[in-house]
């Protein structure tokens, strides 16, 4: 065969692998390569663009040639073969034929091969085998590499699980290192953003209405789409024939596709997701215009589900809990129906347990923890079933439900139910270790691990059993730097290391080991860093940075380095409040804010800073009581109120405010009033405000003089 090749790369997959294919040949196609890092040979036809890439749904030409024929041909023309490997491409004749022909007319070359693990099990020959027989017969020649994996699972969202298996992809392809690929998506970012900015600013903001059309517009090569949109927005109210289901569930998948993946990543990078809503709107308003004889067939009623699904998710990143309930519960509907006419089927039941732990996150943040917990428990069940059967990958259903049993403990633990939690952390940690344990270089196996270890530790902090928290905390973090070393340019590991040296920070400082759990929030501050500096205008990024710093200056406060714990805790005000002004919906910030200001007040407390520490406990306490209205079943928010009441008393007393004081009290007694008095928080908060009391009641015997205030900074504990 001659060079050049015509094709860069060919895809290879499974029919009901066809939503990641369309998106992957979308994504190649229109990437601009770093051309001045990739050496000539390893270029693409293209002198700009990852292309051409065939695909047959886009390239099968029409002839008088059999339709293998096309094939075989577009193979030999091709210099890459990437399959998608999953157990629907592993049982595939023409997957495991076009990768025998590939090797055949490629001189049995293994290193134009890229399988992209889709699903299933790369070390199985079993029902959940991701590779098929060609490929399996080439052994470690593959298995030993670390293949590009599109895994999504409970936390991590498909898009996201996409993008990092095609930076993966692009890496191999053009022979880069995985880190440059990201810098270079990074910039390449920032560049587009810059232009839309400009764009934006010249349509003005009243334009943003028509944002469908606006930002479509804005990539030359997504006007198309829209137009495919437009048009078939027409057709679907024309449309009475049930033969055309297939053309337009397909249609609907490109649409959930292109709204709500492509869009949101270019949104993402301006900082601005909450541009996405009106894009979800649209999707949604498209599934409401399909006819009713074709809304229930199953690969429309799928396309429905995942779009409310995403809908609901972007209503719960911006603070709308009551409207992300609206849409998860008719995503949820939609997913129970599928999975009443086929329990077996794999795919629905694992999205209806996805919807179940986004639903009950979303209810959870509308203060009813009962029916969020009830979710969980239908989601964990679902999962149960499919393992019964032994009708999915044990590994991925393991991950699955390690998360929801995660989030179901948080849950039991928030209403009182301690023992009950315990055993769902417990298992949780079971389960994550066990799909490690068949998939020990599965990256998304290594974040359950840590997770569930993570809370673990604290579960135990909680309930004052530090040396058990301390040991959590140890194996998380063990965990994480396997998970770094797996692929240390991820920036996903960067946040999930820094998640375990917090918990280790907070076991440590439980231990009272100070200089140990400051080295823990500086190697949690120098991982958040580096996350925020991946991507700049992420909020939830800047959050985390925000965290790191009120972490840092948590842990100086008993090193006797007042002045620079406060500087840390002014470093964390400064941003959380910045991303309240942005984001005013955001309830949880403002559970973070209200820490930071009751972090910052103890120290001004212990340093005899009594109008310092007055002000930030006034300011903490704003936050306090709007977190316990909006959810009044909370044990943590009412815990935190009744605490932060408790230590304003305390100052109160000590400038000789008693009347003050005694209000402050009976305030915090009267937060705890309808929670469970046997729950340990509780009865600790319970047990220091009645020890208050009584201090304040022999203060009034002894009718001390008021304090002078002093206000000056704190320079130690």
């Amino acid at each position: 065969m001659s060079l050049p090749y015509k094709y860069f790369a060919f895809i290879s997959y499974s029919r009901k692998d066809s939503r990641v294919a369309a998106w992957l040949q979308r994504r190649l196609e229109w990437f601009r390569f770093p051309v001045k890092l990739v050496a000539v040979e390893r270029r693409p036809p293209h002198e700009r663009y990852v292309r051409p890439i065939y695909r047959d749904k886009t390239n099968l030409e029409v002839t008088d040639e059999h339709y293998w024929m096309n094939i075989r041909r577009a193979l030999e023309e091709s210099r890459y073969l990437v399959v998608l490997c999953s157990p629907h491409a592993a049982g595939s004749e023409p997957v495991n034929m076009e990768v025998a022909h590939f090797l055949e007319s490629h001189g049995g070359d293994a290193s134009l091969l890229v399988p992209v693990i889709v699903s299933g099990n790369v070390m199985s020959a079993d029902a959940d085998a991701a590779l098929c027989p060609a490929l399996r017969a080439l052994g470690g020649t593959l298995t030993d590499r670390n293949l590009p994996t599109m895994v999504s699972d409970a936390t991590t969202e498909e898009q996201g699980a996409w993008e990092d298996g095609f930076v993966s992809l692009i890496a191999y392809l053009l022979r880069l290192e995985r880190g440059a690929v990201g810098d270079h998506i990074q910039r390449e970012t920032k560049r587009q953003a810059a232009v839309l900015r400009r764009w934006l600013v010249a349509v003005g903001v009243l334009a943003l209405a028509a944002i469908g059309a606006g930002v479509v517009a804005w990539l030359k090569q997504q006007e198309a789409v829209r137009q495919k949109i437009m048009a078939q927005e027409s057709e679907a109210r024309a449309l009475h024939n049930l033969g055309l289901a297939h053309t337009m569930r397909d249609r609907s998948q490109e649409l959930n596709l292109f709204f709500i993946g492509d869009l949101r990543t270019k949104l993402r990078a301006l900082g601005r997701l909450d541009l996405l809503e009106e894009a979800t709107r649209r999707v949604v308003e498209y599934h409401e215009q399909i006819p009713p004889e074709l809304a229930h067939e199953p690969g429309m009623l799928r396309a429905r589900a995942m779009a409310m699904d995403y809908s609901g998710q972007i209503a719960h990143n911006q603070g709308d809990a009551a409207l992300a309930v609206q849409r998860l519960e008719a995503s949820h509907a939609a997913w129970s129906q599928m999975i009443a006419a086929n329990a077996g089927d794999v795919e629905s039941v694992e999205g209806f347990a996805i919807n179940c732990r986004m639903l009950g996150e979303a209810l959870q943040s509308a203060g009813k923890l009962q029916e969020a917990l009830k979710q969980y428990e239908q989601g964990c069940e679902a999962l149960e079933g499919l393992h019964a059967k032994n009708e999915a990958g044990e590994a991925q259903l393991n991950r699955l439900q390690s998360t929801l049993r995660v989030v179901q403990g948080k849950a039991r633990f928030r209403l009182g139910d301690h023992a009950a939690a315990l055993r769902d952390l417990d298992a949780a940690a079971d389960l994550a270790r066990k799909a490690t344990e068949a998939r020990p270089k599965d990256r998304a196996n290594w974040e359950k691990v840590v997770e569930a270890f993570d809370e673990l530790a604290l579960h135990y902090l909680r309930i004052d059993d530090h040396p058990a928290a301390l040991k959590q905390a140890k194996a998380a973090v063990e965990a994480a730097e396997v998970l770094i070393k797996l692929d240390i340019e991820n920036a996903n590991g960067w946040y999930i290391a820094a998640g375990s040296y917090g918990s280790l920070l907070m076991a440590q400082a439980a231990a009272k080991d100070w200089p140990a759990a400051v080295e823990a929030a500086e190697t949690q501050l120098m991982w958040r860093k580096r996350y925020f500096q991946r991507d700049t205008l992420n909020p939830a990024a800047e959050v985390l940075l925000a965290r790191a710093h009120d972490d840092l200056g948590f842990a100086l406060t008993y090193t006797r380095e007042g002045e620079r714990a406060v500087e840390e805790f002014s470093e964390a005000v400064k941003i959380l409040a910045g991303l309240i002004q942005r984001h005013p919906s955001r309830n949880d910030w403002r559970r973070d804010l209200g820490l930071v200001f009751k972090r910052r007040a103890d120290l001004f407390y212990e340093a005899e800073g009594w109008e310092l520490a007055l002000r930030d406990y006034d300011n903490s306490l704003r936050m306090c009581r709007l977190l316990a209205k909006a959810a009044p079943e909370d044990v943590d928010a009412h815990t935190r109120l009744a605490n932060t009441l408790t230590a304003k008393g305390e100052t109160q007393s000590k400038m000789g405010d008693l009347d003050g004081a005694q209000q402050t009290y009976e305030e915090g007694l009267g937060a705890l009033k309808e929670m469970p008095q046997d729950h340990p928080e509780v009865a600790a908060r319970l047990k220091g405000l009645k020890a208050a009391m009584a201090a304040l009641n022999a203060a009034r015997s002894t009718a001390p003089a008021p304090v002078t205030p002093k206000t000056g900074m704190p320079t130690g504990r």
